[in-house]
C-alpha cells in the first residue's frame, strides 16, 4: 500500500523566519522522503506595506521589497535542492496567505505596480513548478486526500472549534501562530472532523508587531500520511529552541 507523505509548513514571514529553526527543518527535509510539500501561507510577511505601519518612517526606515523577495528566494532555493534531491518529483504547494496578500492591496492602490510586484512573479513560482493557491484572497481550499489545508481565517480562544463549525471538513492551517486541535464528532460515531492548527516559523523577535509582549505562539511543522483510501494520520512535531526530534533522532539548528 503506498502511502503519500506530505510535509506541512505554516506561517514563515520571510524575511522574518526563524534562521536556526529552518536549517534543523532543513536538516530534516534531507533525512526524509516527502512526495509533497504544502506550505500554509504567509511565506512573506511585508511589514513594510502593512496597513498597520502606515506612516511609520523611522520604524520601515530601510525595509525595501526587492530585498526581503530575495531573501524569500534564497528560502526557496535551499529548500527545493534539499527537496529534489531526495525526490526529483516532489510537488510544492504554496498557499496564499494574509501577509502575502498585502501585495495584492498595495497593487488595488497603485495598479501602476500590476504585473511587477506580485507574488507568483517574484518568487518565480511558475518557473519553478510550484502551485500557487489563492487560500486568502479567494478562500480556496487544498486537498490532499481527506485532508484539506487552507491559510485560516479566525484567531481568538476557540478558533479551530470555529474553523470546523465554518467548513465541516478535516482541516489544517495556520495563520494564528499557535496550536489547537478541535474534534467534532458526526452522525456515524465513528469518523470525527478534526481542525487543526499549526502555529508559526517565524522569529518573533524580528516580528515588530509583537512589541515584545507574552504570546502563546508555537513552532511546528507537520507531517501528513494519506492512504490510497484518502484516510490520514496527522502528526504535528513541536519545535523548541530551535531542534526537535521524528522517530527517535534529533534535528537541531
Amino acid at each position: 500500500m503506498k502511502i503519500h507523505r506530505v510535509l506541512i509548513l505554516p506561517d514563515q514571514h520571510c524575511p522574518n523566519h526563524d534562521v536556526r529553526t529552518f536549517k534543523a527543518i532543513n536538516n530534516f527535509i534531507a533525512d526524509q522522503w516527502f512526495d509533497e510539500v504544502v506550505d500554509l501561507g504567509d511565506f512573506m510577511d511585508f511589514e513594510m506595506i502593512s496597513r498597520f505601519n502606515a506612516e511609520m518612517f523611522r520604524k520601515l526606515e530601510g525595509k525595501r521589497i526587492l530585498h526581503d523577495y530575495d531573501v524569500a528566494n534564497d528560502v526557496l532555493d535551499q529548500r527545493l535542492k534539499i527537496l529534489k534531491k531526495v525526490n526529483p518529483l516532489v510537488k510544492y504547494v504554496l498557499l496564499e496567505g494574509n501577509h502575502d496578500y498585502r501585495m495584492e492591496v498595495l497593487i488595488d492602490k497603485a495598479p501602476q505596480f500590476e504585473g511587477i510586484l506580485e507574488v507568483a512573479k517574484n518568487l518565480h513560482l511558475e518557473e519553478r513548478g510550484i502551485v500557487w493557491i489563492p487560500s486568502w484572497s479567494k478562500g480556496e481550499l487544498y486537498k490532499v486526500g481527506k485532508l484539506n489545508l487552507m491559510h485560516g481565517d479566525y484567531i481568538g480562544k476557540y478558533h479551530a472549534s470555529k474553523m470546523i463549525d465554518v467548513y465541516g471538513v478535516n482541516l489544517v492551517y495556520g495563520h494564528s501562530h499557535d496550536h489547537q486541535v478541535f474534534e467534532k464528532t458526526t452522525k456515524d460515531h465513528v469518523n470525527p472532523r478534526m481542525a487543526m492548527s499549526l502555529g508559526h516559523l517565524a522569529d518573533p523577535n524580528k516580528l515588530k508587531y509583537t512589541r515584545g509582549r507574552p504570546n502563546n505562539w508555537s513552532q511546528l511543522i507537520g507531517v501528513a500520511e494519506v492512504r490510497p483510501d484518502g484516510n490520514f494520520n496527522l502528526t504535528p512535531i513541536r519545535i523548541i529552541d530551535h531542534q526537535f526530534s521524528y522517530n527517535g533522532k534529533v534535528y537541531k539548528g
